[in-house]
């Protein structure tokens, strides 16, 4: 082999080395945490994260039953640059009301050390009020808690994968099509997801038939419509606020869980009942919001 070939041989081994090795690096800087963030607690026990900014502190609730982008209470608008638009469209709240809603636009909103673009939002006013759950809770342990000034939906969560760590109180986020290897070593059950307008929905075996949930971290309690009561409790039982219920996917039994009859109503997405934190926070979550799985991890 003369000069010239060894020389041309070389450069295509160094060639084909530091491609490898651009690949690796590109892969292995993909596949880390884009952020890692405390959460905190509100009075309805549900995940919140505190956002600053300009020295101001500002308490956003982690809502996965919520489709828009970005809901922000009306005190606080001034807060942030965000841009008036002619854009309207109607929210629908948990209750079936729809109010029709101005949408504004939002250059970008920092969390820790992920920077989110192009958020288009709305704020809320006293029609919120409405929605809320006609009870209280007592808390086991005493803990502090806060309460909400915005609510952080699946339009923005839907863009990562990220992993709700309820037991150490932290959320991160993940280029969308990454599942960390650490979550892989947990013992899992791993549920596909149905996604209806960004909203994650899981179907479950119950001993009332198959039935589809909202996977809401923005609710408390499980809930069915008490329109749907007849489907699952005797006529002598119209003064029943409550019910329990058995849970499986697949051949893993969830255990029996316990379902308030409110006025609610999901017939918009498809679904007979919604799954709230006090079923979830039994788990710690991971979203794939790309191949569509929830991963319940023990």
């Amino acid at each position: 082999m003369n000069q010239a070939k060894r020389i041309t041989l070389l450069a295509s081994l160094v060639t084909i080395s530091v491609i490898i090795l651009l690949v690796y690096v590109h892969q292995y800087f993909h596949n880390q945490r884009l952020a890692t963030i405390s959460l905190k607690v509100s009075t309805w026990h549900t995940p919140v994260i505190v956002v600053n900014r300009e020295n101001k502190s500002f308490s956003f609730l982690l809502d996965t039953g919520m489709r828009s982008d970005l809901c922000l209470n009306a005190t606080i608008e001034d807060d942030f640059p965000i841009q008036k638009t002619d854009t309207q469209g109607f929210i629908t709240n948990i209750l079936g009301n729809a109010h029709q809603k101005h949408f504004f636009y939002l250059p970008q909103l920092q969390l820790e050390t992920l920077v989110i673009k192009n958020i288009q939002g709305f704020s809320e006013g006293a029609e919120a009020e409405e929605a809320n759950l006609p009870m209280k809770f007592i808390c086991q342990k005493e803990h502090d808690h806060v309460e909400p000034q915005a609510t952080i939906g699946m339009g923005i969560l839907s863009r990562y994968n990220f992993f709700l760590d309820l037991h150490l109180g932290e959320i991160s986020f993940f280029h969308k099509g990454v599942v960390p290897k650490d979550i892989l070593k947990r013992r899992y059950l791993k549920i596909p997801l149905i996604f209806e307008g960004k909203i994650p929905i899981v179907e479950l075996d119950t001993n009332f038939g198959k039935k589809k949930f909202i996977i809401d971290t923005g609710t408390t309690v499980c809930i069915i419509p008490k329109k749907m009561q007849p489907a699952y409790l005797n006529e002598s039982s119209e003064d029943v606020e409550m019910f329990d219920m058995n849970l499986r996917s697949g051949n893993f039994h969830l255990g029996k869980h316990r379902f308030f009859l409110f006025d609610a109503d999901f017939s918009k997405v498809n679904a007979d009942g919604l799954i709230g934190m006090d079923f979830l926070c039994k788990y710690d979550l991971f979203f794939d919001n790309i191949k569509h799985y929830l991963y319940l991890t023990i």
